[in-house]
């Protein structure tokens, strides 16, 4: 068991190499080759793809990036790597229902021949080193906004005399708002590598990502961050631009946070894609930071339902997700398009419906105005009907007045005179004035044929009575 143990450690630090030294976790894993990556159009962009990637290649980065598969695809990848390692990958994918896609992978890493030797440094003959993983995955869209899937990878690896085998798993989820993306993936999550007894776990990478596009342009901008638990962390950049679907350019930076200087995965890398049709080829190179060369990436996609649209090249292989920002954009354009014209309609309704209700003011402002007049000139003439009436009432009361204040006319003949008595006895109560009024007299008369100096009369007093005169 003590033997097996050491050829595993001893096999597990010739694959780490130098990029591993100084890392506490470092020798802790096994199965490394499963970082490396795949897909060579994500690795011309630095491997910046968490939160944007929408194909099968994106897909081994993050199961959630299989949710935006629209179509049938098959890739092949083959990467040359350093130490005249070699990396092979396969995959195919696609819908399964209405919002499902499935994925099946299988990469293989070749790392050559190493001299073996036994515990005096005596040779004991070389061996070949390789590994293998087959996967399967699924992955679910969320109408259109968001994404989640899952993975599970059975892994192999051939160390000469040892070998080892185990599951592990991957996790991931995107979410899309127009122009921008997020992303966040679990990679290698869980399980563990045996050997004849000896188990390592797998090299787990926790990560996050977020994407910009502008399609009008023919542009897109990622941005990661992952977190190894058995190597730096680091951050990855890239930018791709696209021209009419038919060819592309990228380049990317790959970053690796407190490692030494000329760690071999910091540097830029850069790539280039074309195709027509159902095919579509990739190329990047990675530029190692080590100055001692770089790798190089190839790529081939391949969609089947490109090939039955008619004549070849009419089909297009844009990327699905600047074809799902171009069509939102499309989309916002027709909307806006026929806001603005239902807008239009509607101030010139509105315009219509103003001089209408102007008219209508109008209209009724002169009607109110002739009603006015019309109202002003009744009043008017109930005004001189009142007035004639009242005249006609004045002038009949003033011809009645004239009647009742009016003489009456002398009688036609004059009556005989009255007799008058020639004395008369004061009675109580009478006054001189009393006796004149009742014989027709005045008091001055009276007086004068009484002999009177002053008024005074006296009861029982007996006054001549003067009489009326003779005609």
């Amino acid at each position: 068991m003590m033997a097996t143990t050491a050829r595993v450690t001893l096999a597990l630090t010739l694959l780490g190499g130098t990029a591993q030294a100084g890392i506490d976790n470092a020798g802790t894993t096994a199965a490394n080759f499963l970082s490396v990556g795949s897909g060579a159009g994500v690795l011309g962009m630095g491997g910046a793809v968490l939160g944007m990637g929408r194909d099968l290649n994106a897909a081994s980065w993050n199961p959630g990036a299989l949710g935006w598969v629209n179509e049938t695809q098959l890739v092949l990848s083959h990467s040359g790597l350093a130490d005249e390692q070699a990396q092979e990958w396969l995959g195919a994918g696609g819908r399964l229902g209405g919002s499902t896609r499935w994925a099946l992978t299988g990469l293989y890493h070749g790392q050559g021949s190493f001299q073996g030797r036994d515990a005096s440094g005596v040779s004991t003959g070389s061996f070949d080193v390789s590994s293998m993983a087959v996967g399967a995955q699924l992955a679910q869209n969320f109408g259109g906004r968001g994404t989640i899937g899952v993975g599970a990878k059975y892994v192999t690896e051939d160390l000469g005399t040892v070998r080892g085998s185990g599951f592990t798993f991957d996790l991931g989820a995107m979410l899309q708002a127009g122009r921008f993306g997020l992303g966040v993936a679990a990679q290698n999550l869980g399980g563990q590598m045996k050997y004849d007894g000896s188990a390592y776990r797998f090299p787990a990478n926790y990560g996050m990502g977020a994407s910009l596009a502008v399609p009008e342009h023919g542009l897109r901008f990622a941005l990661d961050a992952n977190f190894p638990v058995a190597y730096y962390s680091d951050v990855r950049g890239g930018v791709e631009w696209m021209w009419r679907d038919q060819f592309a350019l990228r380049a990317g930076y790959r970053a690796e946070l407190g490692a030494d200087e000329g760690e071999p995965l910091t540097g830029p890398s850069f790539g280039m894609g074309a195709g027509l049709g159902g095919l579509w080829l990739d190329y990047g190179y990675l530029i190692s930071g080590m100055g001692d060369g770089g790798e190089h990436r190839l790529g081939l996609t391949v969609r089947p339902g490109g090939f039955n649209m008619g004549a070849f090249g009419q089909a297009s292989t844009e990327d699905p997700d600047v074809a799902a920002q171009r069509a939102a954009l499309k989309a916002r354009a027709d909307e806006a398009k026929a806001a603005e014209q239902a807008a239009a309609e509607k101030a010139r309704t509105a315009k219509a419906e103003a001089a209408k209700a102007e008219a209508a003011k109008t209209e009724a402002t002169k009607a109110e105005a002739v009603k006015a007049e019309a109202a002003k000139t009744e009043a008017a003439r109930a005004r001189a009907e009142a007035a004639k009436v009242e005249a006609a009432k004045a002038e009949a009361a003033k011809v009645e007045a004239a009647k009742q204040v009016a003489p009456k006319p002398a009688p036609a003949a004059e009556p005989a005179p009255k007799k008058i008595p020639a004395t008369h006895k004061v009675v109580a109560g009478e006054t001189l004035y009393r006796i004149a009024l009742k014989y027709d007299t005045t008091v001055p008369k009276i007086m004068e044929l009484n002999n009177m100096v002053n008024e005074t009369i006296q009861v029982g007093q007996v006054l001549k009575i003067p009489q009326p005169a003779k005609r």
